[in-house]
């Protein structure tokens, strides 16, 4: 039986409502996939299109979807590729011209439980749990810029001890990034706690 999980959802400014998410639902070698539908203004849903059709895709979770002042659609997801046991970063962007090609953020790192948004600038902010930083997980950032070019990663949240896991990330157009995330180690009392902060951004970089 096919399955469907990890809904996210994003309103565009004509009232549209753009959601993605995960199914195990079997295309080529790939199990898991990534599917995205919008409903218009006027209660009318589009066709239902699947976006993680690529070269040695295989395991597809969590995506997550942002609006762009252009109108254009982002989605980012965590990709497994065939043949790997750690999870990249992918991206694809559905403009006036249709979808992109999808873009993998390769590495010999985690890199999981992606979260976006879009920043004053029209840039993509896309934050992930990893442990390429060490010793355990953190937080890290990605920027795609308007002309399409990836910048990162930097570092947002980094502990010698304990680890971050799960950031949400929201832009204002104040300029604010606002993260939340769930830590836990000996600061948490060994408990799952929420953190809260907020950072100033200019251009590409983060002002704490």
């Amino acid at each position: 039986m096919y399955t469907s999980q990890q809904p996210a959802i994003a309103v565009d400014g004509q009232n549209r409502i753009h959601i993605v998410w995960s199914s195990y639902l079997p295309i080529g070698n790939a199990l898991y996939n990534i599917f995205y539908r919008m409903r218009n203004s006027n209660g009318l849903w589009g066709p239902i299109e699947t976006l993680s059709v690529f070269p040695n895709s295989y395991h597809n979770y969590n995506p997550r979807v942002a609006i762009d002042s252009e109108g254009n659609v982002h989605v980012v997801w965590e990709a497994y590729l065939a043949n790997e046991y750690y999870p990249h970063i992918a991206h694809r962007v559905k403009t006036n011209r249709g979808w992109s090609e999808v873009v993998v953020l390769q590495s010999s790192y985690r890199r999981e439980n992606p979260s976006c948004a879009v920043d004053k600038f029209n840039n993509l902010q896309v934050v992930v749990t990893t442990n390429e930083i060490g010793p355990s997980y953190d937080i890290v950032r990605f920027v795609r810029t308007p002309e399409g070019n990836w910048e990162g990663p930097d570092t947002v949240v980094h502990f010698n001890t304990g680890s971050r896991y799960f950031p949400e990330i929201v832009a204002t157009p104040d300029g604010n990034l606002h993260l939340f995330r769930r830590d836990f180690g000996h600061y948490t009392n060994y408990c799952y706690r929420i953190y809260y902060k907020r950072y100033k951004i200019l251009n590409y970089v983060i002002l704490e």
